[in-house]
Formats: structure tokens, sequence, C-alpha cells
């Protein structure tokens, strides 16, 4: 349905214009807050690669978990130089590529990332390349605004580590009323943010990438061809019983406080004595 709606809108609907703007904002807003019957279906046009679990903030209630499991790992030029070679060689069209993290600018090689999509841009101008950075910082503003004009820059301006975001640390399956929800039917984000590709592999989503991340279930896909919506949907009903995001098809409003529910507790102290050790991709 959502498809649909966007489909008719791009028809109609100028990029860049004020009605375009407002469309997109209403489609966010209709996706936030669909009912917990609606179908919502993985988006494989889009993609989030988290480049780096750095950030120089560690936001509350942040859905990659770097504040309460903070880490330093990035991903390699050879698995971004793979993912592009995978791309090209399945003809995956990806309409969007953000780079994010962490803060994707704390990357030391986002400038060598970025040689590495410019090829992929060039056979499919219609692809959106964008970075994706909290702002936060002078050495943050100074690599955005040296970024090649053909990257599109979405810089959120955060000013702290406390912003209003959904309850990312309380887990469904610590909430009596969800504990035995369909979580294979996942929530807004798959199809508003699109896939995801970390260091260990793609996922649903990031937030379902940062999960694996804390939890170590291993469970990020190697390769692009195995990105299937049968895998998706395993990893959806694996990932999503811990996901807060899950908890915006109940309409639950964001907060400005950090919660953690207790498997998330049991996770970040398990994390903190020993790291999990996933497969790269």
């Amino acid at each position: 349905m959502i498809y649909r709606i966007r489909g008719t809108l791009k028809k109609i609907v100028r990029r860049g214009t004020f009605l375009h703007t407002m469309a997109e904002a209403s489609q966010r807003y209709l996706w936030q807050h669909a009912p917990r019957v609606f179908d919502w279906r993985p988006n494989k046009s889009t993609i989030d690669i988290d480049i780096t679990t750095r950030c120089n903030l560690r936001c509350w209630n942040c859905d990659r978990a770097v504040g309460r499991a903070p880490s330093d790992e990035f991903m390699s030029v050879e698995q971004l130089s793979r993912f592009v070679k995978e791309s090209v060689d399945t003809r995956w069209r990806w309409r969007k590529i953000q780079l994010m993290g962490g803060e994707p600018t704390m990357h030391p090689q986002l400038g060598h990332i970025l040689e590495i999509l410019a090829p992929y841009k060039k056979m499919h101008p219609e692809c959106m390349v964008t970075v994706v950075s909290n702002g936060y910082g002078e050495h943050v503003r100074g690599v955005l605004s040296s970024l090649p004009e053909w990257v599109t820059v979405d810089n959120s301006g955060k000013t702290s580590n406390q912003n209003s975001f959904q309850s990312y640390n309380v887990a469904p399956i610590d909430i009596d009323r969800l504990r035995d929800a369909d979580f294979s039917r996942g929530c807004f984000v798959i199809e508003y943010c699109g896939l995801a590709l970390t260091r260990n592999g793609y996922y649903c989503c990031g937030a379902g990438a940062a999960v694996d991340r804390v939890f170590g279930f291993d469970i990020g896909l190697k390769s692009l061809p195995s990105v299937t919506d049968r895998t998706l949907k395993n990893q959806l009903t694996r990932l999503c019983r811990y996901c807060g995001h899950y908890k915006y098809n109940y309409n639950e409003e964001e907060v400005s406080t950090e919660e953690i529910s207790p498997s998330w507790r049991g996770a970040f102290e398990r994390y903190r004595k020993e790291r999990p050790s996933l497969t790269p991709y």
C-alpha cells in the first residue's frame, strides 16, 4: 500500500518542491503511525551502510546502541568495494545509499569510500548517495563541508546526546502484551530506511543489525544474492523481539529519557564483559 502511494506521488509531484517536501513528511508520519495490522515490506532499493560504530555523541536510546555498547569498529574499503561489485554483478538498482554510523565522518577513509561508490553513482545517476551525520563538533562539520557535490548531506544538527527518540532499548519481549507478537512483520523502519550493511553482513535494517552486534546471534547475510524475502523474514523474527522500534506498530510515543528493559540490561552486561565475535562480511 505504501509503495503504491509513493509511486503515485512520484508521478505527480516534482522533487525539490514544497509539495514534495510535504508529501515526504506525510508519508513518514503514515509509516510511523499506521495501525498494527499494516503489511510492511522490506525496501530493497534503499540501504544504510554503517561504515563505523565510532561516534562523538553516544545519544540516549540510539538505535545503533553505540552509547551503551561503544565500539571503534570500521568497515574496510575492501568490504565497500565488494558491495559495489555485488551490486553491479547482480544488477541491483539502489535508489538511495546512505553512509551511516556511529558518526560516518569519523571513518578515517571516508574519502576513499566515496571514491569507491562514485562509479556506481555514475552508472546510476538517479541513485542518491547520502552521508547521514549528527553535525556535532568542528571536525564533523569540517568533513561535511569538504564532501563532493554529488554527495547529499543529511545533517540532524544535534547539540547534545539527549534527544527525543523511540525507546530502542526496551525489548518488546519484555512487555507482557507484546511477548507473543508476530515479529516477522517488522515495522515501518524496514520500508522507510531499507536494508542495512555492516562489517558483519546484510540485515533487514540498521536497528536490527545493532541488535545482532550486541546480542551476538551472528546472522548477518554474507552476500547480496542471499538477501531474499525469506532470509529477511528470518532475521526479522529473530531481531525484532529485542528492537524498541517494533513498538511503533502500537503507536508508542517517543521519549526524552533513557529506558532499558531486562533483556537489554543483560545483553549490555555481557557485552561489557566480553564482546560477541561475529563473522565478517
